[in-house]
């Protein structure tokens, strides 16, 4: 078996620590940001200090602390982004416990940090998040509820004309104290850096979409995550997507749990594709859609959408049995509902091939779908990776509510010309096995189908039983060794109680080259960084790097 080379198994030893340091938890991901002509990784700490560390050494070098109204704290989860020498960082201010478990949210910032002197940005005056845009019935208005709301989404960032500064994209799911609590939604703001900076704060927002625009959503401060009324929250660690078009750019939006109601506007279980000014028309059909019953809506309606595209089963797929006797007299949107299994936890990719365009997303429920990226009401197949109960019989084999099997960004490679996607899983019961899969879309008869290559572990192995228990990170290709082998790399976590284990794959094939344990319980959700043939690799907490490509 491979070993990788560790250059530095902590951050400022945190490891020697019992307790966390300031600084040294992080929900987000690290990322690279260049300042003074050099490049440094940025940790994202949760409590908003943003720590720049030497990217050999790992030593800290320079760190900014996030400002929060007096006497609140700040809590930071959704990854910032970094646009021509600034970085855009989104947050929450409220008050919350040393491990942000108890959240009392009252605000939502976003702030601007200028990486040549290395501090907040004055040119670009403290935001606020806020906003209010009229109900599905256009006798009501729907405002953004702070408590509610939280941004878990990573920042992204489009820009069609070279002379402007272009646009950055902060998300809201639900999240605030005890998870999706009602009114929750989901919102997207569009910020005009340009209108920001010459303009002052209150001009900062040129668009905002609102996923659900529903302003009655049943009794305040009740659970939402298993119903199917308002939701729609972007939450996705990956965040919405960003490609270029002949146009400009589209912004891919995953949304999650709650209302799904074309006639109403109410965007809950879909992907949306967004223009610039978060312009939005779904381009369904509006005969076939009149009817629409927002819990088994008309296969027709919903494949007559251009730019929706609304979670479903095929006509041959089996139905979904999470547990024994679950589901049985649900629709699917019911079911999914039911178990909190969010299309929204996973973000999109787009795969380009030369008999099309592709974007591949996958389910909280473990599903991966195919989906034709010029007409997205057309969904070409969807694949289980992960089953969700192996024995329908045996409680044990299956998994509790709102626990799911998939909460990913599918990576992209290459293998002998042919493009690959490789999702990350998990299960939460010891009789079913988990970890990395990859997939390749295939023709046969001429149609689109995403086909199985390799499992790593092999889900039915005693090893993939063994680990991927809870949440995983993000899959990320990078090349190993020194014949340069693409490999895929993914943290699994591990647990409280146990160390992480850093997983590389072969994209080729899948066979695992590397297991190397981490000193503590690795991070899930997150991407692993690469930069400069070194993988950077975060746990609860610290930061590791490995030398991937020998010199």
């Amino acid at each position: 078996m491979a070993t990788l080379l560790l250059l530095s198994v902590s951050l400022l030893n945190v490891l020697s620590q019992p307790r966390p340091v300031s600084g040294l938890r992080a929900h987000a991901s690290a990322i690279v940001v260049e300042s003074r002509g050099e490049s440094f990784v940025l940790v994202p700490g949760w409590d908003g200090l943003l720590v720049a560390l030497e990217p050999r050494s790992l030593l800290r070098v320079w760190s900014v602390r996030l400002p929060a109204p007096d006497g609140k704290q700040v809590y930071l989860r959704a990854t910032p982004v970094s646009v021509d020498g600034k970085l855009v960082v989104a947050y929450q201010s409220g008050t919350f416990d040393e491990y942000r478990d108890r959240l009392e949210i009252e605000s939502h910032h976003v702030r601007v940090i200028d990486l040549e002197r290395r501090a907040v940005d004055l040119e670009f005056p403290a935001l606020i998040v806020d906003a209010q845009v009229p109900d599905a019935q256009g006798t009501g208005t729907v405002d953004f509820f702070p408590p509610t709301a939280m941004a878990t989404a990573a920042l992204a960032y489009g820009r069609s004309d070279p002379a402007s500064a272009g646009y950055v994209y902060v998300s809201y799911g639900g999240g605030g104290a005890g998870g999706d609590i009602q009114p929750w939604h989901g919102w997207v703001f569009e910020l005009d850096l340009d209108r920001w900076r010459r303009l002052g704060a209150n001009q900062a927002i040129s668009g905002v979409f609102l996923t659900t625009p529903e302003s009655s959503c049943g009794a305040d401060g009740v659970a939402g995550d298993s119903t199917m009324i308002c939701g729609g929250g972007v939450w996705a660690p990956a965040g919405p997507q960003v490609y270029p078009t002949e146009a400009g750019f589209e912004l891919l939006v995953p949304t999650g749990n709650g209302q799904l109601d074309l006639t109403r506007k109410d965007y809950s279980q879909s992907l949306v594709r967004l223009r610039p000014g978060l312009r939005f028309e779904p381009g369904c059909d509006e005969t076939l859609c009149a009817r629409f019953d927002p819990r088994d809506p008309t296969l027709a309606c919903i494949e007559s959408c251009r730019d929706l595209f609304v979670t479903r089963r095929l006509e041959d797929d089996p139905p979904l049995h999470p547990a024994p006797n679950q589901c049985e007299d649900m629709t699917y949107l019911e079911c999914l509902a039911a178990f909190d299994y969010d299309l929204g936890a996973n973000a999109p990719v787009k795969v380009e091939t030369p008999r099309g365009s592709f974007y591949v997303q996958g389910g909280k429920e473990g599903s991966l779908y195919l989906i034709d990226a010029s007409h997205m009401g057309t969904l070409y197949d969807r694949e289980q990776v992960v089953p969700l109960c192996a024995d329908r019989g045996n409680v044990a084999s299956c998994d509790p509510a709102g626990f799911g099997a998939m909460f990913t960004q599918p990576a992209l490679g290459e293998v002998d010309g042919t493009p690959v996607v490789v999702v990350s899983s998990y299960a939460a019961s010891p009789l079913r096995g988990a970890g990395l899969a990859a997939f390749r879309i295939v023709f046969p008869d001429g149609k689109p189908t995403l086909e199985r290559m390799w499992e790593a572990p092999t889900f039915d192995s005693p090893e993939a039983k063994k680990h991927f228990r809870p949440y995983p990170s993000r899959p990320v290709i990078a090349p190993f060794g020194p014949d340069r082998e693409p490999h895929v790399w993914a943290i699994d976590a591990g647990t409280a109680e146990s160390q992480g284990t850093l997983f590389g794959g072969r994209l080729r094939d899948g066979e695992v080259t590397v297991r190397e344990p981490l000193p503590s319980p690795g991070a899930s959700f997150v991407r692993p960084l690469v930069h400069d043939d070194f993988l950077y690799v975060q746990t609860d907490p610290g930061v590791h790097a490995f030398q991937l490509v020998p010199r």
